[in-house]
C-alpha cells in the first residue's frame, strides 16, 4: 500500500466502533492492515472464517492446514454440524455462558497455531474454532460463522449482539 492508501485506511478505521472481517478465500494486505489498527486502538474487532485466520497471522504468517475432503468432519458428522468446547474464563464463555456450543462449518482451511492469540474454543477433532486475544477489550476471532446461524440461534444473536454493545462501549470511551 502507498502513503495514501495507508492515510484513506486510518481515516476510515478512526470512524468505526467495531469491525467485523467477514469469511473469504484470499486476504488482502489492506485487511491485515486494518486488523493492525484495530489490535493497535483496541477497536472491538470480530474474524469470521478467514477473519479468524488472518488474526493468527498477526505478526507474521498465518500457518493455515489444509482440511481433507474440504472440510473439517468425516461423513458421519452430518453437514459439518458439530459441538465445540469452549474454554472457562474468556470472552466466548463470558458472551456464551456456557461450555460447549454446536455450530456448522465447513472449511477448506483451519489454523495449526494461534499465534499471539489465546484459543477459546476447540472442536471434537482438536481444530481450533475460536481465538482471542486477551490484550484487548473485544477482539474475537471464529472460524464458524455466527451471522448465518438461524435466527432462532441465541448463540450467534447473542455474539453479534456482543459485539456491538463493545462498540457502543467503544464509541463513549472516544
Amino acid at each position: 500500500m502507498n502513503a495514501d492508501e495507508t492515510m484513506s485506511l486510518i481515516e476510515i478505521c478512526s470512524k468505526c466502533d467495531a469491525i467485523i472481517k467477514p469469511g473469504a478465500t484470499r486476504i488482502y494486505d489492506h485487511e491485515r492492515f486494518i486488523y493492525d489498527y484495530a489490535y493497535n486502538q483496541n477497536t472491538p474487532y470480530l474474524g469470521i472464517c478467514a477473519g479468524m485466520q488472518m488474526m493468527a497471522s498477526h505478526g507474521g504468517k498465518v500457518d493455515n492446514v489444509l482440511n481433507e475432503k474440504n472440510h473439517v468432519y468425516p461423513v458421519e458428522h452430518s453437514n459439518g454440524i458439530h459441538t465445540v468446547k469452549i474454554y472457562p474464563n474468556t470472552l466466548l464463555s463470558d458472551i456464551l455462558k456456557k461450555k460447549t456450543t454446536v455450530v456448522h462449518s465447513k472449511h477448506k482451511y483451519h489454523i495449526a497455531t494461534p499465534g499471539i492469540h489465546k484459543v477459546s474454543a476447540v472442536a471434537e477433532d482438536g481444530v481450533i474454532e475460536a481465538i482471542e486475544n486477551p490484550n484487548c477489550d473485544y477482539n474475537l476471532g471464529l472460524q464458524w460463522h455466527p451471522e448465518l446461524e438461524p435466527l432462532s440461534s441465541e448463540d450467534g444473536q447473542n455474539i453479534c449482539g456482543s459485539l456491538v454493545e463493545r462498540a457502543k462501549v467503544y464509541k463513549k470511551r472516544r
